[in-house]
């Protein structure tokens, strides 16, 4: 999987979009990237998702999401969007019922699912699109996996226990290194047993 989604809107990253859509047994991991720290004040910029069906088979959904606001500079410092590329972007009305359909019935996870969850809860809201089921959150896996760690973010996470992904504060790359911890955990976990 690419590690960013190189400006591409929601119709290019969106695999098979014909698809049957996603069931309770299926696994999306979800990122979003934002203009601040606050879901009331703040919005996302960009949303990616992938799935795992129950097959083996994966899905994926990305998409750049117009703000309809500047971004500040301390949000582009650390996901590198700017406005330009933004105002030519999908709006929320068009991004989240796709997002919504693509998601499905399936399974969420995150790593710190409360932010994310937070984000999308609101922008969900001011569409008037309701909210989202509860998530798993990896950030809370990784703490009962991997006890002891110094930190659990999902980039110092990511190096230390050698996953393959790569995190770049970009949603598409953050969702793809969100699945495989949650992977490693949950098998971690199993071999340890119940906590």
């Amino acid at each position: 999987m690419p590690p960013d989604t190189g400006g591409r809107t929601m119709k290019d990253r969106e695999d098979d979009p014909g698809m049957a859509p996603a069931e309770p047994g299926d696994l999306t991991a979800v990122d979003v990237e934002t203009t601040g720290l606050d879901p009331v004040r703040d919005r996302i910029v960009e949303i990616a998702a992938l799935q795992r069906r129950v097959d083996g088979t994966y899905r994926r959904f990305a998409t750049l999401m117009n703000p309809g606001r500047p971004v500040p500079a301390r949000a582009r410092a650390v996901h590198g969007l700017g406005d330009d590329e933004l105002a030519v972007s999908p709006g929320p009305d068009v991004v989240l019922p796709a997002f919504l359909a693509f998601i499905g019935r399936s399974r969420l996870v995150a790593h710190n699912a409360r932010f994310d969850k937070s984000f999308l809860d609101a922008a969900l809201g001011r569409a008037g699109l309701g909210s989202l089921p509860a998530f798993e959150d990896t950030l809370l896996l990784a703490r009962r996996a991997f006890p002891g760690k110094r930190s659990y973010s999902l980039a110092r996470l990511t190096a230390e226990l050698g996953l393959a992904g790569r995190v770049t504060h970009r949603a598409e790359a953050d969702a793809a290194a969100c699945l495989e911890l949650y992977d490693l955990c949950r098998n971690r976990l199993n071999r340890k047993g119940p906590a």
